[in-house]
């Protein structure tokens, strides 16, 4: 049978093995489809991708994947969206807050 590190049920072998993959197919899979959240989380950092980031906020089953993507998003829209739907508090304090983030650095380039 094939095994690969990612695949244990152990959170932090299986995210120290996606650090080490290359592949970015593999990675968008895994961001996507990895059984275990910090799998997940492991593949959106590797690939650092605006697009993986706000899909992964507005639809991973995972609140603490959620919040970690709203980390990383630059659209004040889509921070929006996520506002208006996501049910989780700590990801809605978490978008808030990036919001105002981005308001105040929008408006100390002006």
């Amino acid at each position: 049978m094939f095994y690969e590190t990612w695949m244990s049920s152990d959170p932090v072998a299986a995210s120290r093995a996606v650090r080490k993959i290359t592949d970015k197919n593999l990675l968008r899979q895994l961001a996507q489809f990895g059984r275990l959240s910090e799998v997940r989380t492991e593949a959106l950092f590797q690939l650092n991708e605006p697009e993986l980031w706000e899909k992964a906020a507005k639809e991973d089953q995972d609140a603490s994947v959620r919040r970690s993507a709203v980390r990383h998003i630059t659209d004040l829209n889509v921070l929006q969206e996520i506002l208006l739907q996501d049910s989780d508090s700590t990801v809605l304090e978490t978008a808030a807050i990036r919001r105002d983030q981005l308001i105040d650095q929008n408006s100390e380039m002006k």
